[in-house]
């Protein structure tokens, strides 16, 4: 704290700087490693690994999944076809006292087709994800499921594994997957951190 001169940065702020300089952060981290690995204190072993489930900006209605962007579209299809039926209907009673505005009519159905195309551009997206959900705002976190059966958040998963020597940490990631050992088990050699 003392380089900011006893300021205290909001999560945010820190948050942005993470985004902002996310390449050259990486590049520093790897640096460090190869710093401290010429210094002798890697051992190239690791003594343990752990994940967690970060919350990300993204709230749950902005991450979609196929499913539920399906289902919205279908409702929303099924919406624009019963308020043209009734459209017809007023144009047969027109003839009577009750006349239809048409310039809202007209708006309506422009809002409602500009939200079918962007539940049919956020199915393009799925797609061209391997079907995997789109999260709008954190483009890169994933939908997690949470435990004590509190349903599913927009998460990172941030796995990290530990040398042995030092117990400093050797490798930081964000998987898609919730398992460590399910992706390298116990052989790190193919992580290439040292």
């Amino acid at each position: 704290m003392w380089l900011l001169n006893s300021l205290t940065p909001d999560d945010k702020t820190i948050c942005n700087f993470r985004t902002d300089n996310a390449k050259i952060l990486k590049e520093v981290f790897r640096d460090f490693n190869k710093l401290c690995l010429s210094w002798g204190l890697f051992g190239r072993k690791i003594e343990s690994y752990d994940g967690t489930k970060v919350k990300a900006n993204n709230s749950r209605k902005n991450c979609h999944t196929k499913k539920e962007a399906t289902e919205k579209l279908a409702k929303l299809e099924k919406r624009i076809a019963d308020y043209l039926k009734e459209l017809e209907e007023n144009d047969r009673e027109e003839a009577q006292e009750h006349k239809p505005d048409r310039e809202a009519a007209a708006a309506l159905l422009k809002k409602l087709n500009g939200q079918k195309e962007k539940l049919e551009d956020i199915l393009k997206q799925i797609d061209g994800n391997d079907g995997a959900a789109v999260c709008k705002v954190d483009p890169e976190a994933e939908l997690m499921k949470q435990g004590g059966g509190k349903g599913f958040a927009v998460c990172y998963n941030i796995q990290t594994a530990v040398d042995e020597k030092h117990k400093m940490v050797a490798i930081f990631f964000r998987s898609a997957q919730t398992a460590f050992l399910s992706l390298y088990g116990t052989n790190f050699v193919e992580l290439r951190i040292w």
